[in-house]
């Protein structure tokens, strides 16, 4: 599974999620992570404002799937991943940038949401 991802990456700058589960949920979202840049995991959170198909999933700079996360329907609600820097395969990934995808697709009504995200992983 391959998708296009073009991002221009700024070094030193330290992402600081102040983002709460007690957010509004009328819309869907995807959060700051924590900590950016990681060094032995990463919380990534999100928010789906109505009951939809979910998927989350890291790709590495040259679109390769790297894991999925998440693959399953969701409520309305906040959530949140833990991602411990390993493949799908089991194998600890490499130094370097890495994209986080969050696809949200309504069951019912809805437009479909999509989001992208960086994240820096540093051994």
């Amino acid at each position: 599974e391959w998708i296009k991802v073009e991002q221009r990456v700024a070094v030193g700058t330290i992402g600081i999620n102040d983002d709460t589960p007690e957010e509004a949920t009328e819309t869907n979202k995807l959060h700051v992570p924590f900590p950016n840049p990681s060094t032995h995991g990463l919380a990534i959170s999100y928010t789906v404002a109505a009951q939809s198909n979910v998927s989350l999933k890291i790709y590495d700079t040259s679109g390769r799937l790297v894991k999925t996360l998440v693959d399953s329907d969701k409520d309305a609600g906040f959530y949140q991943v833990n991602w411990d820097g390993l493949d799908n395969k089991g194998f600890r990934t490499s130094n370097g940038v890495y994209f986080y995808r969050l696809e949200v697709i309504p069951e019912g009504e809805g437009d479909d949401y999509r989001a992208t995200q960086k994240v820096v992983v540093l051994s």
